[in-house]
């Protein structure tokens, strides 16, 4: 096969095809006409293509074997090794579990919901499904064991709530409403509440199912939370604006909006165990802080990146979604906020200032103080890690390592010696919690 380089043969002229010997020798040297001759190529001096001649292009079969064989290469190169701490992994579900929850009481008995449309019931201690609890319409992005253990609740996306009574394994309720963005049990009885998109607070009572509905203004309700008093309820709008209401009589006992809400969505509240303080997380990257007695906000908290200008002035880089936000006990008057950043603030309530700043990973999904701590945050992340930290200094104590994806929730026991995750890898897990740390 002639060389790349060696140029095509004139279209004037015939190659002949190859001659005998006896015929070379009859027909003598072959003589060219000028005319035939088009240009002579020296390929030795020939070093590179010439800038004004294009070098010939791959083609599509040479790019896609080589496409192929970086694939076959990248196959073989084995996955980092994640260093599980778990004890026990459950993996019962299909897909992706959003949701998981301890019994109150007993913190063998588990519960999970997840993209496959299904909740398990399950032992933290051997693994083995209990109950296996289907008839959803869409992905289980919730579950809650009543305040006394007695009932466990299930909700999917499309509107679909399922009440087993726990004991008896028995389906004791179920109803159907617009799609659920959150739903939680009351603290002191077999009540059950939920937002939905249509701008609505549900309250059941179970297992009688008499309801009561909380009215919105229109916006998508997107989180809420029972005040420890149980006696009234805050609510947040996909427009940042909040609500509080009266359980008992249903009035909205302060409506805050405008400046004293956020620009946008609100995506998580907590409340003081005093009952005297709201606070609320939003996707414009502020915290806000309420009081509970008269409405009046007290405090903006800005939770983006900060880095300085060129002229030595403190700016905001960038704006951060605040997921989790916590009080501390009372009398150290602290907050915390955690957003999707991975940046967790320590904010003193007093003067209005961050005490502690640090970096937990690539994002935050959830927060919680360790249980029997008033110093010490788990955080779960977009790295398949739940964190402990010291929010005095700012440090990280354990990892609760083993996901291979984002930690979708997490739960604890009353003692705080187990803890329950989920992940998008399609599992979950359960640590022991003393353990890890001790491990560390």
């Amino acid at each position: 096969m002639p060389s790349q380089n060696t140029p095509p043969a004139s279209p004037a002229m015939e190659l002949p095809s190859e001659l005998s010997a006896e015929e070379e020798e009859a027909a003598g040297p072959l003589e060219l006409d000028q005319a035939d001759i088009v240009e002579v190529i020296d390929l030795d001096e020939l070093e590179a293509w010439p800038e004004e001649i294009e070098p010939p292009d791959q083609h599509d079969e040479d790019d896609e074997d080589d496409q192929a064989m970086e694939r076959a290469a990248d196959a073989l190169v084995p996955a980092p090794t994640v260093l599980d701490r778990s004890d026990r992994t459950f993996a019962a579900h299909a897909a992706s579990v959003f949701t998981v929850a301890l019994h109150p009481k007993n913190p063998q008995i588990a519960a999970s919901g997840g993209e496959d449309d299904l909740a398990y019931v399950w032992h933290t201690h051997t693994g083995g499904v209990v109950l296996k609890c289907d008839g959803f319409k869409d992905s289980v992005v919730f579950v809650a064991f009543s305040q006394d253990g007695t009932y466990l609740a299930a909700a999917d996306m499309a509107g679909v709530i399922k009440v087993w009574k726990v004991a008896t394994q028995e389906l004791t309720w179920e109803f159907e409403t617009s799609d659920i963005t959150w739903i939680s049990w009351h603290g002191g009885a077999n009540v059950l509440f939920a937002t939905t998109v249509d701008s609505e607070l549900w309250m059941w009572k179970i297992p009688s199912g008499e309801s009561k509905i909380y009215s919105g203004h229109g916006e998508r309700a997107e989180s809420a939370k029972i005040l420890p008093d149980g006696k009234r309820a805050i609510v947040g709008y996909g427009d940042g604006s909040m609500r509080l209401f009266d359980l008992k009589s249903g009035d909205v006992v302060h409506n805050l909006s405008g400046n004293a809400g956020h620009s946008a969505s609100v995506t998580s509240i907590a409340v003081r165990s005093d009952n005297n303080l709201i606070g609320t997380g939003g996707v414009d990257g502020s915290a806000k802080l309420f009081n509970t007695q008269s409405g009046k906000s007290i405090g903006t908290f800005m939770c983006g990146t900060h880095s300085n200008d060129p002229d030595g002035d403190e700016e905001i880089d960038s704006k951060s979604t605040v997921e989790s936000i916590l009080f501390s006990k009372p009398e150290m008057n602290l907050m915390l906020t955690g957003t999707l950043e991975g940046t967790v603030n320590v904010w003193d309530l007093a003067s209005q200032v961050s005490r502690q700043a640090f970096s937990v990973g690539t994002g935050i999904t959830k927060m919680e103080w360790r249980e029997g701590s008033h110093t010490e945050v788990l955080v779960a992340t977009l790295d398949g890690l739940v964190r402990l930290a010291d929010i005095r200094m700012g440090k990280i104590l354990a990892d609760f390592s083993g996901h291979t994806a984002s930690i979708l929730d997490f739960a604890q026991s009353s003692n705080g010696s187990l803890m329950l995750t989920c992940s998008d890898d399609g599992t979950c897990k359960v640590y022991d919690v003393p353990k890890v740390i001790e491990s560390k």
